[in-house]
């Protein structure tokens, strides 16, 4: 019998810029007022679906690459009717597709993953507010997909040729974004730990800041519907369970704290010196420093120091 043939996974990045000129401003207001009250909901009012008339392409269908075609749909935008009569003049449209795949070793990887055995669950077991939480086999397998492809991404971010701020490491916080090749390929290193530990049955615990971060993109991409659509061979085949998914949950109880979410925040610049005043207030020290974020936690055992990198 003939080997099953891997599907083709992929997911794109689409990022599209708009360089304009206001050129009534009163005009502006009024549409921006005429759309927020049109639209309530923030997801609605994000922009995608107010553009009911974008030019239809009728010659995307015929792309046979998936990039080419997502390329003229979105620069299509920059035609948009939407920016008809508001005010607006657009000087100029940039639009980038960036082509996302889960690799051949990144599904075997997935394959060989079992976790029905690695986080069992017991018979009868429930779920309500006063049990135990549980890392559950369909939100292990989640958590370690994600892991497993945020890796490959960040690794492909620590070749020299892809060092800017358009890859994963270009969502790390400002602070990190002129770290060089060897801090990349540490901070890279902190998702196959992690996936690590859901290899071994365990929970993935961040021991050190750079891994609080990756855990924390981990969760995010784990709980994105995507992944659900992508795995759905290998997420059928385990079992259901009240506690699948529970990603509000699990982000309570893997992070002591979120102390680094505050690097994102603008207004607190210089929040990982341990001179500003907000760190000394709340004890925060030299941890969030770029240099120190692979330092082990003093309440946390160390990973194996001969554990090397898998790129």
């Amino acid at each position: 019998m003939a080997a099953k043939e891997k599907p083709e996974i992929a997911r794109f990045r689409v990022t599209f810029e708009v360089e304009l000129t206001v050129e009534d401003t009163e005009r502006l207001l009024a549409t921006a007022n005429e759309l927020h009250n049109q639209y309530e909901s923030a997801a609605t009012r994000s922009g995608l679906e107010i553009i009911d008339d974008i030019p239809e392409v009728a010659d995307a269908q015929i792309h046979d690459e998936l990039e080419e075609a997502l390329f003229e749909v979105f620069g299509e935008l920059g035609l948009s009717p939407l920016f008809e009569g508001a005010g607006l003049r657009v000087d100029s449209t940039t639009t980038g597709v960036d082509r996302q795949t889960v690799s051949e070793q990144q599904y075997d990887l997935l394959a060989d993953f079992d976790p029905s055995a690695l986080f069992p669950l017991e018979t009868g077991e429930e779920h309500d507010d006063d049990a135990e939480v549980v890392i559950t086999p369909r939100t292990a397998f989640l958590l370690h997909a994600a892991a497993a492809h945020l890796s490959d991404e960040a690794y492909d971010d620590t070749d020299p040729a892809n060092q800017d701020d358009s890859g994963l490491f270009g969502t790390y916080p400002r602070i990190t974004h002129r770290e060089g090749q060897r801090w990349r390929r540490q901070a890279a290193r902190c998702y196959d730990d992690l996936a690590h530990d859901l290899e071994i049955g365990a929970w993935p615990r961040p021991t050190c800041v750079g891994e609080e971060i990756a855990l924390w993109k981990i969760v995010g991409e784990a709980e994105d519907p995507w992944m659900e659509e992508v795995f759905a061979e290998f997420i059928d085949r385990l079992p259901l369970h009240p506690a699948d998914r529970d990603f509000d949950l699990l982000r309570e109880v893997l992070f002591e704290d979120l102390d680094f979410q505050m690097l994102y925040d603008p207004s607190r610049d210089g929040i990982e010196d341990p001179d500003d005043p907000e760190n000394r207030f709340l004890g925060i020290g030299d941890n969030l420093k770029p240099e120190n974020w692979f330092q082990t936690f003093l309440d946390m055992p160390p990973r194996d120091p001969m554990r090397g990198f898998r790129r």
